[in-house]
């Protein structure tokens, strides 16, 4: 108990924050290629480049884009702002930008593969951080009844990373004149880390009753899985459509580490004698990660000047499950047992976006989307890995056009909103306590994101059998 009241002291204090790409619970903040960024992700139906061996590889055996894509590049910025709540004076903004993440695919068509269809892509599914450090001083009530105020100092560290990457090889042909049926194989590289450290001292107002408290925990895990994306693909001259099954993930190997370290030492408000330590380390856990199942249908119809396109995915839940376990251990002092292991849990959700293309000329492209961005996060004491609850909205608008005689160029802007009143990103449940600490310190985040979007492309061949082509 002593040091859950340590802890609430630590949230009480002012805080300085730096908090990066926290979107770790979100399938559709990220968006890939130029046409499908500008059209908000709504191309599981019309994919028309080399992003179709993300969206929709049964789209790739019924086009042969001659374009190279030298650069299709993307400034993010993103914005979390926090409001405090009650208890707390807890009042945090930061802003961070940098390159949002990105594809890059070849596709390979020779006489000889006849009908068949293969292309390499490499993208990055996740890449976010987060800091955030805090301290202060304030004066705090009284613990016990009849006891004096206490002063109090402190100062929190909390922090994390995960990156994730996907290695695919796509497979795609033509199984009648008008519909294409592919499949990518992905190899997916996460890793993933956080940590916790936090140190407090406090004092009677008289002088008396000193107490220390230090704690850190930390877990970092990397793994190695795989998955698949099978997709069919229709097109015509007014409509096209396609459907696109991703399958759970199927885990290959992965290790990680898993830290505690509690200490208290001082005395308490009636001058007995407090000590104790917990510590314990176990590394070379077998670390796992489940992705869940996932089915996307897209739809467009072209009319002489406007194309409207429509897509929409479900993704199922994944149940509780242990990303990694580890041994319970018991403390040193007063050898309280305390459990060890890293767990996750998500929520199914589904998603809708819309985009609009306009042709002005044969050479001029304007574009419109929007798109739904829901959480899967699950506000429980047993989610452990994802962070944000927010849901977010994000709107685009673009064009397209030529820039010199032989290269095309992409221009956009796009921007995501959204807000929660549960927050986790600065969560923290000490051992005995059913609810987080912060659980009224912060009353609600405001999220925010600007996406620049710029891209580049020449021709590369002329579109034959020859062609090979490339999509970043």
């Amino acid at each position: 108990m002593k040091i859950i009241i340590v802890l609430a002291t630590i949230f009480a204090l002012p805080f300085n924050s730096v908090l990066v790409r926290a979107q770790d619970s979100h399938y559709w903040t990220t968006q890939y290629g130029s046409r499908a960024q500008l059209l908000g992700g709504a191309v599981v139906g019309s994919v028309g480049d080399l992003s179709s061996t993300f969206y929709n590889p049964g789209a790739m055996a019924l086009g042969n884009d001659p374009k190279l894509v030298l650069s299709t590049d993307a400034l993010e910025v993103q914005r979390v702002r926090f409001e405090p709540g009650e208890r707390g004076n807890l009042k945090l903004e930061s802003w961070q930008s940098g390159s949002a993440p990105s594809i890059f695919a070849l596709r390979f068509t020779y006489d000889w593969l006849k009908q068949n269809h293969f292309a390499i892509m490499f993208l990055t599914r996740h890449n976010f951080k987060y800091e955030v450090t805090g301290y202060g001083s304030a004066v705090l009530a009284a613990i016990d009844a009849g006891a004096n105020e206490r002063y109090a100092a402190a100062e929190i560290n909390a922090r994390g990373s995960l990156s994730e990457q996907w290695y695919g090889f796509t497979w795609a042909r033509r199984i009648r004149e008008k519909v294409g049926l592919g499949l990518t194989t992905v190899i997916a590289n996460r890793s993933q880390r956080r940590r916790l450290q936090g140190l407090s001292t406090e004092v009677d107002s008289n002088g008396s009753n000193p107490r220390t408290v230090i704690l850190w925990d930390e877990y970092s895990y990397w793994n190695v899985r795989g998955l698949w994306k099978v997709g069919i693909s229709r097109v015509d001259e007014r409509w096209s459509g396609g459907v696109t099954l991703t399958t759970p993930s199927v885990n290959f190997f992965g290790r990680g580490k898993i830290t505690i370290n509690q200490t208290l030492s001082g005395v308490d408000s009636s001058g007995t004698a407090l000590a104790s330590l917990a510590s314990n380390t176990q590394k070379d856990l077998d670390a796992t990660y489940h992705s869940p199942v996932s089915i996307a249908a897209g739809l467009a119809r072209y009319f002489q000047k406007v194309s409207v396109h429509l897509t929409g995915e479900f993704f199922s839940n994944v149940n509780q499950y242990d990303v990694m376990s580890a041994e319970s251990f018991t403390g040193q002092t007063p050898g309280t047992l305390f459990a060890n292991t890293i767990t996750d849990q998500l929520s199914s959700v589904a998603n809708v976006a819309i985009g609009a293309e306009f042709i002005l000329n044969p050479k001029v492209q304007f574009y419109g989307g929007f798109r739904t961005d829901f959480s899967a996060h699950i506000a429980s004491e047993d989610t452990q890995l994802s962070l944000s609850t927010w849901n977010i909205y994000h709107t685009t608008l673009g064009s397209a056009f030529p820039l010199l005689a032989s290269m095309d160029f992409t221009l956009g802007v796009s921007y995501g909103f959204g807000s929660s009143q549960d927050i986790r990103i600065l969560e923290v449940t000490a051992p005995g306590n059913p609810e987080p600490i912060t659980r009224d310190l912060v009353r609600s985040a405001r999220y925010d994101r600007f996406l620049f979007i710029l891209g580049i492309a020449i021709p590369l061949g002329d579109g034959g059998n020859t062609a090979i082509n490339s999509s970043s």
